[in-house]
């Protein structure tokens, strides 16, 4: 299995099948005034918190992303490049 890494993105948890990860990341200005909608990919990345002003929620689909909002979220191993080109990062 390969973990991804790089300093946009932090990985916090791979479960035990190694298909699913928890990741978090600090949300790019490219993100800022898109909903979440626009980032869940059913079946393969899913926004399950968001933390702003030192509160953590889970946001609903309308849910606005703003800066300086740290991103949670749920992601298939296949889908990982998938979320790093929605987020704009690079792999290194």
């Amino acid at each position: 299995m390969e973990v991804v890494t790089h300093a946009d993105l932090d990985v916090l948890s791979v479960f035990s099948d190694g298909g699913t990860t928890l990741v978090r990341v600090e949300s790019p200005a490219r993100l800022n005034g898109h909903r979440v909608a626009q980032m869940n990919i059913p079946g393969e990345v899913s926004v399950t918190a968001i933390s702003r002003n030192d509160h953590t929620f889970i946001p609903v689909s309308g849910t606005e992303f703003q800066e300086g909002d740290v991103i949670y979220l749920a992601v298939i191993s296949s889908a990982m490049l998938r979320l790093e080109e929605l987020l704009g990062i690079e792999r290194r």
